[in-house]
């Protein structure tokens, strides 16, 4: 793999300081092959009545799709074939949708590719009034596709003169790029994407890399140039986070994906990584998680198992997280790709694969980078064709409709590589059922929704059953509380076999709310060195691995003591995430679905605890409670929810 940047930016002459500096692009720049062969062609016209759909086995007339094995592998070159993803059978189905936009975080975009351009994300929020634009193929939405038609003539002036409506137009049209936040993002004039690199809105890829991801995703079609991408029509939102040597910082990776999210785009791709774990990023893709969004990461290229060494984004065990290895011409695992039978999901084609380059050209490039944006336009391809699939199921069409080969067993969870013609046609039950979440590292949730009001003095509980049996590996808790004075609040967590954990002790002071926060073993920030409102993901006071390899099956119980005397609060809701170690049959059965499970809970106070050795510990505490009055010395913190609750059952 690359070797790590270090802490400065640079381009353009200016230098840019950045924090969190960890995160490269995942492309092998030792096996980039350009072919001077593959030049842009002149540009040829394109009739307004192009239209999404296609013949059965549809063949592009892009002169270079024969030289592109990874969506249509015919055995040439030495290749095996129909090693590939079938991408011709899947545009007899539907070739794409302008409605799906794709995040494309990486080193930005050539938007004036002459195979990129009208598949540009243009933000609907910062279009000018008053120019009468004409959506000329009634989707709803103002496109460059829109632009380019000859209804929308002068709506834009030609700045780059190359007889095309660009990204550059737009950023160089004073009518578009009128210097105000008309969407009220922060952003002024981010009508194509952001730089975070350098805060403005001219996301150019200085690099190539990013461009090269997009084009895999989205080179026009069937328009007689150069190659073909997965979605001949989509919107490609440029995010550049990386800078022109390719590094960038997990800051910016967060920033750019809160933005998407914002923008209600449902897809990323990440095609970049390394460093070690970030509460920050983790925290933003819960978030894109909550609102439904896909994060499609590369594995990495360090030929190591992810099992056993994590790499992140692609380690990040959310089930929102598609982590993808490379495969090669002949079906097997690329040499240089990472791998995890159970931390990567599954392989697409990554070595060797003709896209697009910065300039206007075309050319090869290797790497897990080339793999992930094969499956995220996979998905943009699948949810054009059922946008009203939430993100569990859109995964689980694309994981359980892949090919299975014996050189990818034991590599990738779902033992294959990506087949979107598969996913689109398989039925979505099918799909659901061939994923087993366990092997993946895909989490299992488990939550309640039933809201407990806390009481003062009081140690309240909320319990949930868990049906299914699995060992645990990785175990995380969220929570979602709301009070006035964290300070006072003692949670901790009991497991079916009464393995107590402590989550938080009286931290946060007189802040209020417990918000979406994760209580994570692998968090950077421990819980006591937080500050309320808590947001993102802490270290809990204890380990939660003390539950790991114990059964999950059973009621689980959180309970939470509020020490104050007049401040009102209540747990809203709370829910488990596991990444089991292992699975029986029956679990096997059960996990298939790959969904949420929410059981409604049985809520309420405990009369008695469950456990001799409890009892017995809390008429210890209650005995101290006894001299600790005598002496008019207080209770210690750390024992105020036992003795409390003891008090009462005893009557002490």
């Amino acid at each position: 793999m690359l070797g790590r940047l270090g802490a400065r930016f640079r381009r353009g002459g200016r230098n840019v300081s950045k924090a969190n500096v960890l995160l490269r692009y995942e492309q092998l720049e030792d096996r980039v092959m350009l072919d001077a062969g593959l030049v842009a062609e002149p540009v040829t016209a394109l009739s307004l009545a192009e239209v999404d759909r296609v013949s059965i086995d549809a063949v592009p007339n892009d002169p270079q799709f024969g030289s592109m094995w990874n969506l249509r592998n015919t055995g040439s070159s030495g290749g095996t074939a129909d090693a590939d993803i079938d991408a011709d059978a899947a545009w007899s189905r539907l070739t794409g949708s302008l409605a799906t936009v794709v995040a494309i975080i990486d080193t930005g975009i050539d938007y004036t590719h002459p195979d990129l351009y009208k598949n540009l994300w243009l933000n609907q929020g910062e279009l000018p009034t008053g120019l009468r634009l004409v959506d000329t193929d009634t989707d709803r939405l103002i496109t460059f596709w829109d632009l380019n038609a000859m209804p929308n003539g002068g709506s834009v002036i030609d700045a780059n003169a190359n007889g095309r409506i660009d990204g550059y137009d737009v950023l160089h049209d004073p009518r578009w790029a009128d210097r105000h936040d008309n969407d009220h993002n922060g952003k002024i004039d981010d009508l194509i994407g952001w730089d975070f690199v350098h805060n403005d809105n001219d996301p150019y890829d200085d690099n190539g890399h990013g461009t090269h991801v997009a084009g895999t995703m989205g080179a026009l079609g069937n328009n007689g140039l150069g190659v073909a991408g997965i979605n001949w029509k989509i919107q490609l939102a440029a995010l550049k986070t990386l800078d022109v040597s390719g590094g960038g910082s997990t800051v910016d990776a967060a920033s750019a994906l809160d933005y998407a999210v914002r923008q209600g785009i449902r897809i990323s791709n990440n095609s970049w990584g390394g460093g070690a774990y970030s509460s920050v990023l983790a925290s933003a893709i819960g978030n894109a998680r909550a609102a439904g969004h896909v994060f499609v990461a590369a594995a990495g290229n360090d030929g190591r198992n992810l099992d056993a060494s994590p790499y992140y984004p692609a380690s990040y065990g959310l089930d929102n997280v598609v982590a993808v290895a490379s495969s090669d011409r002949y079906d097997g695992l690329s040499g240089f790709s990472n791998y995890g039978p159970r931390s990567v999901d599954l392989a697409a084609p990554g070595s060797s694969i003709l896209s697009t380059l910065q300039g206007g050209g075309y050319g090869l490039k290797s790497g897990t980078s080339m793999a992930a944006p094969h499956v995220a336009g996979a998905i943009a391809l699948v949810w054009s064709a059922y946008p009203t699939l939430d993100y569990r199921s859109v995964i689980a069409r694309i994981l359980g409709n892949v090919d299975r080969t014996a050189s990818l067993s034991g590599k990738v969870a779902t033992s294959g590589r990506l087949n979107v013609d598969r996913a689109l046609s398989g039925a979505a039950a099918d799909a659901a059922a061939s994923h087993t979440a366990p092997a993946t590292g895909t989490p299992l949730v488990f939550g309640s929704t039933t809201a407990v009001t806390l009481r003062h003095r009081v140690t309240v509980v909320s319990s949930l059953t868990i049906p299914t049996d699995f060992v645990m590996g990785d175990v995380n808790v969220t929570l979602q509380l709301a009070h006035p004075n964290d300070g006072n609040l003692y949670l901790y967590l009991r497991a079916p076999d009464g393995t107590r954990v402590d989550l938080i002790a009286y931290r946060g002071g007189h802040g209020d709310d417990f918000r979406g926060t994760t209580l994570d073993d692998q968090a950077a920030v421990p819980i006591a060195s937080g500050a309320a409102p808590f947001t993102g993901v802490y270290r809990p006071e204890k380990p939660l691995s003390a539950l790991q390899g114990k059964r999950a099956a059973g009621t689980w119980k959180l309970y939470v003591y509020d020490r104050g005397s007049s401040d009102a609060g209540r747990l809203e809701s709370w829910r488990l995430t596991f990444v089991p170690a292992g699975k029986s049959a029956a679990a096997s059965a059960a996990l298939a679905t790959d969904r949420v499970l929410l059981r409604d809970p049985e809520v309420g106070f405990e009369s008695r605890w469950p456990d001799r050795a409890l009892c017995e510990l809390a008429a210890a505490l209650v005995e101290r409670r006894a001299t600790e009055r005598s002496s008019s010395k207080p209770p210690r913190a750390i024992d105020e929810p036992l003795v409390d609750l003891f008090n009462r059952i005893y009557g002490a």
